[in-house]
């Protein structure tokens, strides 16, 4: 049990020998880190400032190194947002902490303001850290894009008299107090479409970031915190998602074989309801279409209710190529299904038509629990999906051409007299009433449907993962004597020996040719000789043996040159591979190294091959 109480819990080779412990070095079984080692302390040794420098940057990189455990990201707080203060738009940031990539922890305990006009100061960062890989605009008119961004920075405080190191030296001053510190720099966005307005280039920086997955890359070591548009350091707008990622997310989800790691499919999910905001507040009352403020939608996520048509069924958010459904669903499970849906990649707007058919979407209608179950019960074809709604919504279209119009009849006619379906109405009215919200949620639909009828032949899991007939066939092919004798066994018609043969297709033997040859070639023996079927299954009996093979491999990384000499074909011819895999493998090894060396001997002469190993056997292996 390990003791907390006397310090490290780690094997120490304090009694280790200098020159055997160089050896376990040189022979790489021994693996020093450079990055960490910290003074030993004993009595009577000189301290200096150099060892206990040595001994604060081990703890510090260790406490790196767990930092990057987590991932990196904001752990808590640091949203930012903007604010006026004496008339100046500013950005404020909440105070939190986050990891870097680097692992470095950063901590702002109270709230923040900065003032882009502040240049002066942010461009002596800037050029400190590196930070000016565009010198388009000058520091004190900034205009464009850029990355708010916090970096971990020390420096030191607090002069305190420092004695002489000699008898000749004079007294000095020196600073006594190491500080840590965050320091803000705004990190220019490599961005070139000056021409686009400040909308359009928020639309088209997160389609690069989130549906093209470009990583136009921050300098090691910051924590992005929001993405700033600046006009002559006035702030358009501020994104905090488009570079904000939460730790403990790099990970992906579960099994997640999805569009990237669970981070940035949250982080799209929040900037995409942040811009989306933005744009309700814009457009006030009118329904717009999706395309006018986003060139990517994420999975999930959610859009106005007013592009819906209740009597047309008609929207007008999604465009042309993608199929909306509907679907009203219990309130209580739409966590559920939003947190599935966002396995899914994006959405691409800027697809052509032809692009995005076969996309589809589905809109869902949050019920409680109470009217879904009554609406379940009391309407027709709950079960069935809806199938008079949906029939309808299976036909959305932001627009058609007329062939399009006609065969599928999206605009019903007006009729002087309209014939009201009762159960169609009712139907409309739950839709009516539902469209009250403001927001309606959408999916992305799944494409890879698994019905619970599938038909299907039941078969052996532990063959078919490792088995390759075809690799056999191959082998085979390659030599006519091997194929002789495969002839030779197979004229006995026996089930058990070609059940046997069978398992010659196995990883282990086809990936080993000389092992297959060995077998076959003591199983069919000499051509003149008739086989008795008895022989042949005893012969071919090891090829059940789980462990058959992990005796070459251990030949092969003790003396690589033995393991190619046996796999030759005058070894194969031998018959002999199989005694040889299990001879090793039962030779202990204190004595593996004697026998490597005799056996290598032995393989010098094939011909004998077969007593030599009987005579390895009888003196290797102990009684």
């Amino acid at each position: 049990m390990a003791l907390q109480t006397i310090g490290s819990n780690r094997d120490q080779l304090l009694e280790l020998k200098t020159d055997a412990r160089n050896l376990l070095l040189k022979q790489q079984v021994l693996v020093g880190d450079s990055r960490r080692w910290r003074p030993r302390w004993f009595e009577g040794r000189f301290l200096a400032a150099s060892d206990l420098q040595a001994e604060q940057n081990y703890f510090l990189v260790r406490q790196s190194d767990l930092g990057r455990a987590s991932g990196s990201g904001v752990v808590d707080g640091l949203m930012v947002s903007t604010t006026t203060s004496a008339g100046t738009d500013r950005l404020q940031i909440a105070p939190g902490l986050g990891i870097t990539d680097t692992g470095e922890l950063i901590v702002l305990p109270d709230a923040l303001l900065v003032n882009p006009a502040d240049v002066p100061e942010i461009q002596r960062l800037d050029a400190a850290f590196g930070l000016q890989v565009i010198p388009n605009e000058p520091g004190r008119n900034r205009t464009g894009l850029y990355v708010l961004a916090l970096r971990l920075v020390e420096w030191t405080a607090n002069p305190i008299g420092a004695y002489p190191t000699s008898l000749t030296g004079r007294r000095t001053a020196e600073d006594g107090t190491i500080v840590e510190g965050v320091a803000v720099s705004l990190i220019p966005y490599p961005d070139t479409s000056n021409d686009e307005t400040w909308p359009r280039r928020r639309a088209r920086v997160a389609r690069e970031i989130f549906a093209e997955g470009r990583d136009r890359g921050l300098d090691s070591g910051v924590l992005p915190l929001a993405m700033v548009a600046l006009r002559g350091n006035f702030i358009q707008w501020v994104d905090p998602f488009l570079v904000r990622r939460e730790t403990g997310a790099e990970r992906p989800a579960g099994m997640d074989f999805g569009f990237g790691a669970r981070a940035l499919r949250e982080a799209h999910l929040l900037q995409y309801q942040a811009h989306l905001a933005d744009a309700l507040e814009a457009q006030g009352d009118q329904a717009f279409a999706a395309t006018s403020y986003f060139d990517a939608l994420p999975p999930v996520g959610q859009f106005p209710a007013k592009a819906l048509d209740p009597e047309k069924l008609t929207q007008r958010f999604f465009p042309a190529g993608i199929e909306v459904e509907l679907s009203f669903v219990p309130e209580d499970e739409l966590p559920a299904v939003i947190e599935e849906s966002l396995l899914l990649p994006p959405i691409d707007l800027t697809d052509s038509v032809d692009a995005l058919d076969g996309t589809g979407v589905i809109v869902l209608v949050p019920l409680s629990r109470a009217d879904f179950n009554q609406n379940r019960s009391a309407l027709p074809n709950w079960d069935a999906q809806q199938p008079r709604l949906a029939s309808g919504f299976l036909q959305l279209k932001s627009r058609a051409t007329p062939k399009q119009l006609l065969l599928a009849q999206l605009f019903r006619p007006i009729a002087v007299a309209p014939v009201v379906d009762p159960q169609e109405e009712a139907w409309r009215q739950l839709l009516r009433n539902a469209l009250q919200q403001p927001l309606l949620w959408y999916v992305r639909r799944r494409h890879l449907p698994i019905p619970s009828n599938v038909a299907g032949t039941a078969v052996s899991a532990t063959n078919v993962s490792v088995s390759d007939p075809r690799a056999l066939a191959e082998v085979i092919r390659s030599d006519t004597a091997l194929a002789e004798r495969f002839t030779r066994i197979g004229a006995l018609s026996s089930p058990t020996t070609n059940l046997l043969l069978n398992n010659l297709s196995t990883k282990v033997f086809t990936e080993r040719p000389a092992l297959v040859k060995s077998i076959v070639a003591s199983a069919a023996g000499d051509e003149g000789t008739a086989l008795q079927a008895d022989t042949v299954v005893e012969k071919l009996a090891p090829t059940t043996d789980p462990k058959l093979g992990d005796g070459l491999t251990v030949l092969e990384k003790q003396d690589p040159v033995l393991g190619r000499t046996l796999a030759t074909d005058r070894i194969a011819e031998t018959g002999t591979l199989v005694q040889i895999d299990k001879l090793t493998r039962e030779v202990p090894p204190d004595k593996l190294a004697d026998f490597t060396t005799e056996l290598k001997t032995a393989t010098k002469t094939p011909t004998t091959l077969p007593e030599s190993v009987a005579a390895l056997r009888t003196k290797f292996i102990t009684k």
